[in-house]
């Protein structure tokens, strides 16, 4: 990758801690020090601090300003902060974009790629969630981002467009507003509380990296947005893999505690990015009859495997039209979803 292009990690709108005091420019947590204002790529302001300011500022003042892509999960959406980075907080309006920036949402994802087949207990810490980890691998869509990157600054060919949740459509909306369209669906709990990133004062030096004041003061939270979600639960917004767009399972980027685990109201992953959940669909009507479930089953979505995998082909031949996947990552995103298909419907069921 040439040097002047930059592609942050999936971290929302966090800054690294770098020069600051007691720094830790790896942590990704709640209600810490990157969470400072400001957080967009263009000027800024705090309504409730009076604050204003933009994280280029420096840059463009010397003229160096290098091509960045911000790319998040569902799950920094869901800590609470990646929406800061593309909104107005006076108006809550969409923030414009600096002509040399592009912010990508992966829908649907947790933080971290999925695995499949699904997971009940996480082997890094043993850590269960009130349903299977999430399994959505978006490995090609970072793929197709660090090449777009590196066209951009080599060859000066602009990079596929900005896509995530906004204002002006509809499609990002406060966190909490969700609550209902997630606790219809059979054995999913909601958080009783969702996460906000926080004002936090850590004193009058803090400019000059120098935290004074521990623990920091916390003020006002800010908004909390996300994508809007379909009638299965699925994210409508951002870059969107087939496995949302051509579904067989809700993905989202956040998950409860398990109850034998404890403290079952708590969401995994504020101490180092947020797990999420997927849920299959029922396989037949009368196994979506039998439990309730308000999301069409398998067998009423697709006639056949067949049927399906097309789907998922002219799904992904879209993203690579534009610009969001490689043409040499479709046969690896075909064979994922006819191997989900297999696990969630069964072999048996069309050719």
């Amino acid at each position: 990758m040439a040097l002047d292009g930059i592609m942050p990690h999936v971290a929302g709108g966090m800054r690294g801690e770098f020069n600051l005091r007691f720094g830790q420019p790896s942590k990704d947590i709640c209600y810490i020090i990157p969470e400072l204002f400001p957080f967009t790529d263009t000027p800024q302001t705090d309504p409730v601090t009076g604050q204003t300011g933009s994280l280029l500022a420096r840059l463009e003042a010397g003229g160096k300003v290098p091509k960045i892509m911000f790319t998040n999960t569902s799950a920094e959406y869901w800590r609470g902060d990646a929406a800061l980075i593309h909104t107005n907080l006076v108006h809550m309006t969409d923030a414009p974009e600096s002509a040399s920036v592009r912010r990508y949402h992966f829908a649907g994802a947790q933080h971290g790629v999925g695995i499949f087949p699904p997971i009940t207990v996480r082997p890094t810490d043993g850590i269960r969630g009130q349903l299977p980890f999430n399994t959505v691998d978006y490995t090609p869509l970072l793929r197709a981002a660090l090449t777009n990157l590196d066209r951009w600054v080599t060859t000066g060919e602009p990079a596929p467009p900005s896509c995530h949740p906004r204002l002006a459509d509809g499609t990002a909306v406060p966190s909490h507003t969700l609550a209902a369209a997630f606790t219809k669906l059979p054995g999913v709990r909601f958080p009783p509380q969702t996460l906000h990133a926080l004002r936090l004062d850590y004193g009058p030096e803090t400019h000059l990296g120098r935290t004074l004041t521990l623990p920091a003061l916390e003020g006002e939270a800010y908004p909390a947005l996300v994508s809007a979600v379909d009638t299965d639960g699925n994210e409508i917004a951002g870059i969107r893999l087939p496995d949302l767009t051509v579904p067989l399972a809700t993905h989202t980027g956040w998950n409860l505690r398990h109850q034998e685990v404890g403290n079952p109201d708590l969401v995994i992953g504020i101490t180092g990015g947020l797990a999420g959940w997927t849920l299959p669909f029922p396989a037949t009507r009368a196994d979506r009859e039998a439990t309730g479930d308000p999301r069409l089953s398998l067998e009423e979505r697709y006639p056949s495997r067949a049927d399906y995998i097309r789907q998922v082909r002219v799904a992904a031949q879209t993203l690579v039209a534009q610009g969001y996947l490689l043409a040499e990552d479709l046969t690896w995103v075909e064979a994922g979803a006819a191997r989900r298909y297999d696990l969630w419907r069964g072999k048996s069921n069309g050719a």
